[in-house]
Formats: C-alpha cells, sequence, structure tokens
C-alpha cells in the first residue's frame, strides 16, 4: 500500500469517525422525544424553509444528505407522529405538501437549546481557528466533491 492511499483512507476514516461519535451524542438529546437525528432534520427544513403552501419530499431531499426512500420513510413515521401534515399538491399529484404542526413545531423548540447545549459540548475542546479550519476544509471538500457529480448514494 502506498503512503498517499494510507493518507486517503486516514482523512476518510477520521471523516466517518467523527461523524459517528457526533451522531451517537447528537442522538441522545433526541431520544427522550422519540425522534432521531433525521426526523429532527427534516422538522427543521419543513420548519425554516417551506413555503406558506408546504414543502415536497423531494424539495426536502436536496436540502439534506438523505436519499427519498428514506426521506419517504421518515416523514411518514412523522406524519403518525402528528408533527407534519400532507396533502396533494393542487398542481401536480404526484407529489405531497408537507407542513409542519403546532404540535411539531412546539417539538422542535423544546428541543433546541438542549440541541444548542449538545454542538456546544461536541466543540468546546477546539479553538476558533481550528474550527474555522475544520469549515473551511469540509466546505471546499463538499463542493469539489459536488461539481464531480458525488451525490448521497440510496
Amino acid at each position: 500500500m502506498t503512503k498517499t492511499l494510507k493518507l486517503e483512507q486516514e482523512c476518510i476514516y477520521s471523516i466517518v469517525g467523527a461523524y459517528n461519535l457526533l451522531l451517537k451524542n447528537l442522538e441522545k438529546v433526541f431520544k427522550p422525544y422519540n425522534i432521531s437525528v433525521s426526523k429532527f432534520n427534516i422538522l427543521m427544513v419543513i420548519k425554516h424553509k417551506a413555503p406558506k403552501e408546504g414543502i415536497s419530499q423531494i424539495d426536502i431531499g436536496s436540502k439534506l444528505i438523505v436519499g427519498e426512500a428514506n426521506i419517504a420513510k421518515i416523514t411518514n413515521k412523522l406524519y403518525e407522529q402528528c408533527y407534519i401534515t400532507r396533502k396533494t399538491n393542487p398542481n401536480d399529484r404526484r407529489y405531497n405538501l408537507l407542513k409542519i404542526t403546532k404540535k411539531g413545531s412546539d417539538l422542535l423548540d423544546e428541543i433546541w437549546p438542549k440541541y444548542l447545549k449538545a454542538v456546544e459540548n461536541l466543540t468546546k475542546n477546539l479553538k476558533k481557528d481550528e474550527k474555522d479550519i475544520l469549515i473551511k476544509i469540509t466546505k471546499n471538500w463538499t463542493e469539489s466533491l459536488k461539481k464531480k457529480g458525488l451525490k448521497e448514494i440510496d
């Protein structure tokens, strides 16, 4: 194995390792509310990015790193939990428009301070310049991958 390949592997493994640790810690915030990180993110998009008439699952998928099949499964569960409503799009009956309910909005309002505290705790050991560098590197890498046509794989 060449040194370059090992370094490339370390880049991926370190990102995946950090992601897994972050995810496990954030899941602890959401567990008492019977939601996952994915459900939280989808609710946030519906609450803050949806037009007045609602947002489609396709539009949610374009804002998050979640495949269409996963979005359908997650939004069905959110609907069953009464956190969102669905109605057929009058302009295109092939898909539904999703809106957050008061119950869903209240849930996000309750979780938000705990989520922010968890994010602070997860990043408190990094200095400001390290955070700035991390943000710059991951944003640049993400953009370069998108330019290559890479995207989420279902």
